[in-house]
């Protein structure tokens, strides 16, 4: 087709309609503008099945104000079915192209150009609007209804493959010979009738192109749309759509800034971005703006945020704006970023067409871990160029904003209230301005106050039940479904909305005064108020989805909501309005007020199997005495009657916080509502630091088991960021708070309480509760008071079943493997991290079932084989060419081969370069590194475990089995048995030296980084950048001056015993040469201290590895 013949095409716009009195004027207006600005000639056909409420009337008044070239009526006497109204409708068409759609403003127009210039550009018979290709969407839809077009959409792919992704849409341009057969061959009716015209199409060889469209669902009565788009095209709201954005993430398009509501999503710019980051806004006609509002993310902030305008139609990227001005935004650091800030700004009146929004790099903050921006809505308020001056039912006045315009209105308030409220804001005024109805003005005022705290409450149980359905908890979502439902009609119903609106006309009972008592329907709206207010104060649980897990739960993930809406805290201010910080208000009245709970069935038999019943019971012995201290304080509390929001059940478990904590603390964690839990664990944070043992009136260890009582039940909520306040408190408990004051009895009681839960959570499939969990053991397991106990690695280091599920192996297998690295392997058969303990689990993991977890007991395995290659070979099979084939065994085996291989040629080069053969240093070095050295563990960890009789690799000789070496000093002696090597290392070996702060033995070349990094006083400690040596903090400005602080050589080190440089490979000739160190005091007791030599090589000289195979 030429370009010459597109001027001949016609286009005829077939709109059915029955009852839509109220859309039908503004379909017809967008029809219009996008129509007339494509420029192609078209004509609009109603076809209306005789509405009850006055649609033809409407529509003859539109062919008045249009022209009846442009609009054609073709009514009917009744409603005969949609396949019908098209066949009427084709009869009375001139255009050589039909395009259907709805007249209840589902489908918009603006989607009519591109549409045909697709049909243009590849000459299809079809072009159909889909919601379900990439850039189309649905809005307003339930679950059950997108699960119910999308499964059909979906069985209908699978049995008829009609190869167009949206069967089930009814926005769609045909050639009008190829809808006149359509039509024709159909012989469906209702839902399945657009799913047949596809299939026809198909199976007559039709060509179909897509376009997407965003469809929105009905919201309230016979309007689809929702009631922010109503308004703007009666008043001042400026109706827009976002055409460009330099980046979007996945979930969260630019498009989600067309649609407002407490729902919505927001736009968030892609990951690791560059700025300035740009969004287009594209008027839907001309306006002089007069304020924008913009509300932010509550993490990803933009700094500044620059406002662009121009004039130009069809802006793009390439147009050039006008500058106006910018806006700064709050870092939100104040609010722990769990608010949302509001920015509503005053704009010279400008006219303009579209606007450019310029976002800066974003705020530094930890939850902003990709620096992206974000923005949860765009309100943009003005005065119309054009008003409609036929429009009388809703005066427009430039010198008022309706707060109802607000975006903090429209962000909180359900959709369906908020039409409602808006057009009792028409009402109102018309009565208080043009009729003088003063009484009926007034109770719509009070109606719309009462509406929107309702409208408030709907929003919250959309939000919940959204929350619910990503969550799966179908019954949830029912039952938050049902009660809104249930809640609406009776506000509804209690306020008369259809009497107020006057949909039929003025009413007399809308004229007289409450006052007068003649009206008894208006005490049960100010009933409902009162119920309305209150239970709102009450306030449902609010919904946080925390930063590092945004829609983990669900492909979409649950939407957010702020904690309070800005409503609740202060009146529109007409220059900046922020959103509270915390809801703090809303709170404090929770406290006085109390919150509805399910009343609890009674405990029974689940009571008595109750680990806590059990854990709290009175001891026997004890169950008739009364000079107990602390079971007469728990009886003497029980029996404090205090006004309580705890069943008697809850009382019970949570006796010893209650006596500890009070009422009040321990209310909060068995609240329902999230923000109660993480105020309550502040407040646990709190009490802990500030403990003294003198002021107190209660021990260390009853203060830390009431603590643990309580977050070990915050450790189990499902709320992210509950869960992982209550990790942080646990880390801080074990680190700061029981150190040298809690027992080891109670420290073990608290990690034998906590660990199984934190087990389980370790192998949760939702990666942040994972790592949380996983981080939260290893840093208890590095407390000191935690490590002595030798807890968490025996229950760690238990064999892998092969049916143990492969998310909880995998965990407890990476944790072995770092505690290896941290600690080292250790001889003590109490510590769970001995040679044969880790050669029982790494080989117990070899035979489950997942690769990634196999790989790990390789890894610890390998670890092993450093220290212990006999023992760890002999938990294999033989190393033989049968065992070998499998490729599993042939990895381990050829990693142990190379570092025997490793081992020998170390052994070598020691060998050519001294003359007395003495112990290698490269094996030391291979020993030291294997177990994090004295310097970094205990010399216990080190010396061989006499029940499995571990060798040291010098000491591979079989004619020197009773020999054991120093790994340190390389002396030898048969005298060396285990508590011989322990003596020696504690007294003797001129290597190291025994810490006077924390009594740790460490290695002399080491004890800076010791004393900086791991002594227990290394707080006292800093680093001279000078002299690289650990520094006194009170002495270290006289040390700076000191003539002695110079910088090192390079690749030497300076002595902490005598301050002189040594080579970093000489210390040994430092410690124990011709000319030893004079600060050494363990020189006098190593005078006599002689080596025995080496006896590696054999008489045939080869040399023999660890495992006894020659090379």
């Amino acid at each position: 087709m030429t370009t010459k013949s597109f001027a001949n095409d016609k286009y005829s716009i077939l709109l059915p309609t029955y009852n839509e009195v109220e859309n039908l004027p503004i379909i017809i207006w967008l029809i219009v503008k996008y129509m007339d600005d494509f420029g192609s000639p078209y004509e609009i056909i109603i076809i209306d099945d005789g509405s009850p409420d006055g649609t033809l009337e409407i529509a003859q008044k539109l062919q008045k104000l249009y022209g009846e070239d442009k609009i054609l009526l073709r009514p009917r006497e009744k409603k005969l079915g949609l396949g019908t109204a098209y066949i009427h409708g084709i009869k009375h068409a001139t255009g050589n192209f039909i395009i259907i759609m709805d007249a209840d403003l589902s489908h918009h127009p603006q989607f009519i150009p591109p549409m045909i210039e697709l049909q243009r550009k590849n000459n299809y018979d079809i072009v159909t609007g889909t919601r379900y290709i990439n850039g189309g969407g649905v809005y307003g839809w339930d679950f059950k209804r997108k699960l119910i077009s999308r499964g059909a959409n979906f069985i209908t792919q699978i049995l008829l493959r009609p190869g167009v992704s949206d069967l089930t849409g009814s926005f769609r341009l045909y050639k009008k010979d190829v809808l006149q057969r359509l039509i024709e061959s159909c012989v469906s009716k209702g839902y399945v009738f657009q799913m047949e015209m596809i299939v026809r199409a198909r199976q007559f060889s039709y060509t179909i192109g897509e376009v997407p469209i965003s469809f929105v669902d009905r919201v309230y009565g016979e309007s689809k749309l929702g009631g922010s788009e109503i308004i703007q095209f009666v008043k001042g709201l400026i109706e827009f759509n976002v055409i460009y954005a330099s980046s979007e993430d996945e979930r969260h398009s630019c498009l989600e800034l067309n649609v407002h509501g407490p729902t919505v999503r927001g736009w968030q710019s892609a990951r690791k971005c560059g700025y300035p980051q740009e969004l287009i806004l594209r008027l839907h006609a001309p306006a002089k703006i007069t304020r924008i509002q913009v509300l932010a993310h509550q993490y990803l902030i933009p700094e500044k945020l620059e406002i662009w305008t121009t004039k130009e139609e069809n802006a793009s990227v390439n147009t050039s704006f006008n500058y106006l001005g910018y806006i700064t935004l709050s870092d939100n650091e104040s609010t722990l970023y769990k608010s949302r800030e509001l920015k509503s700004v005053a704009l010279p009146e400008t006219k303009a067409l579209s606007l450019k929004l310029r976002l800066h790099k974003p705020h530094q903050n930890t939850h902003n871990v990709h620096e992206q921006v974000g923005l949860i809505a765009i309100n943009i308020i003005g005065e119309p160029c054009t008003q409609d001056v036929n429009n009388q039912d809703a005066p427009y006045n430039p010198h008022y904003t309706s707060p109802y315009d607000d975006l903090a209105f429209e962000m909180y308030v359900d959709r369906e209230v908020a039409k409602i409220i808006r057009q009792m804001e028409n009402k109102k005024l018309q009565a208080a301005e043009a009729e003088e109805r003063f009484e009926y003005a007034s109770k719509l005022k009070v109606a719309m106050e009462i509406l929107r705290k309702a409208g408030e409450r709907l929003g919250k149980y959309e939000l919940e039940k959204k929350y619910a359905i990503a969550l799966e908890d179908y019954d949830k979502a029912k039952a938050k479904k049902a009660q809104a439902q249930h809640y609406r009609q009776e506000v509804y119903e209690s306020l008369e909305v259809n009497d107020l609106l006057e949909v039929d006309g003025p009413l007399e009972k809308n004229n007289v005064s409450t006052i007068d008592g003649k009206e008894p329907a208006s005490s049960d709206a100010g009933a409902c108020s009162n119920t309305a207010v209150q239970e709102d104060i009450l306030s449902p649980p609010r919904l946080v989805v925390p930063p590092n897990r945004e829609g983990a739960l669900s492909p979409t993930g649950p939407p957010h909501q702020p904690p309070v809406s800005p409503l609740h805290q202060k009146p529109h201010s007409p220059e900046i309005t922020d959103s509270p910080p915390n809801g703090v208000l809303e709170r404090q009245i929770n406290r006085n007020t109390g919150s509805l709970r399910r009343k609890t069935k009674s405990a029974g038999p689940s009571l008595r199997s109750s680990y806590e019943a059990y854990e709290e019971r009175t001891i026997p012995a004890l169950r008739h005495s009364h000079t107990n201290e602390f079971t007469r304080e728990c009886h003497l509390e029980s029996e404090v009657k205090v006004n309580s929001k705890l069943n008697d059940r809850e009382k019970k478990q949570a006796a010893l916080p209650i006596t500890v904590f009070g009422m009040e603390m321990v209310e909060k964690f068995y609240s329902k509502q999230f923000m109660d839990k993480e105020e309550g664990l502040m407040i646990l944070k709190e009490e802990l630091k500030k403990f003294d043992p003198e002021v107190s009136k209660h021990s260390a260890n009853k203060t830390a088991r009431a603590a643990i009582l309580l977050l070990h039940r915050a450790l189990r909520d499902k709320v992210f960021s509950v869960y992982s306040l209550a990790a942080q408190l646990i880390r801080i408990f074990f680190s700061e708070f029981a150190t040298n004051r809690v027992s080891s009895t109670e420290i073990a009681r608290s990690v034998d309480r906590l660990l199984p839960e934190l087990l389980t959570k370790s192998g949760d499939t939702t990666p942040r509760i994972h790592n949380m969990a996983v981080h939260t053991i290893l840093s208890m397991a590095d407390c000191q008071c935690v490590r002595e106990l030798h807890i968490i690695p025996v229950h760690l280091s238990r064999p892998i079943l092969s049916s143990t599920h492969q998310r909880l192996a995998l965990s407890r297998l990476e944790m072995v493997e770092q505690l290896i690295l941290n600690h080292g392997i250790s001889t003590d058969k109490q510590s769970g991290l001995t040679c044969r303990t880790l050669s029982d689990l790494g080989s117990s993991g070899l035979l489950h079932p997942a690769e990634a977890v196999r790989k790990v007991s390789e890894r610890i395995l390998v670890l092993v084989y450093k220290i212990n290659p006999r023992l760890v070979r002999k938990q294999l099979p033989p190393d033989d060419d049968i065992t070998r084939r499998n490729l599993l065994y042939r990895q381990l085996y050829h990693e142990f081969d190379r570092i025997d291989l490793q081992r020998k040629k170390e052994m070598e080069s020691t060998q050519k370069s001294t003359t007395t053969p003495t112990c290698t240093k490269s094996i030391d070095n291979n020993v030291t590194n294997s177990t994090k050295s004295p310097s970094r563990a205990s010399p216990v960890q080190i010396s061989t475990e006499s029940s499995t009789s571990v060798t040291s690799p010098s000491d591979n000789s079989t004619d020197h089995k009773g020999d054991k070496c120093c790994i340190f000093c390389l002396s030898k002696g048969q005298g060396y048995s285990e508590e011989g090597l322990n003596i020696h290392y504690w007294r003797t070996c001129p290597m190291l030296t025994r810490c006077e702060l924390c009594k740790q033995v460490v290695e002399i070349s080491h004890l800076n980084s010791h004393l900086l990094s791991e002594c227990d006083q290394r707080n006292d400690y800093v680093k001279c950048d000078t002299c690289k040596q650990a520094i006194v903090e009170k002495s270290f400005s006289e040390h700076s001056k000191d003539d002695s602080c110079t910088r090192p050589v390079e690749g030497y080190e300076r002595c902490p015993l005598c301050r002189i440089l040594v080579n970093k490979n000489k210390w040994k000739d430092h410690l124990m040469g011709e000319n030893p160190c004079p600060n050494n005091p363990r020189n006098k007791i190593n005078k006599t201290c002689t080596k025995s030599p080496s006896k590696s090589q054999n008489l045939s000289g080869k040399i023999t590895s660890p495992t006894g195979r020659d090379y």
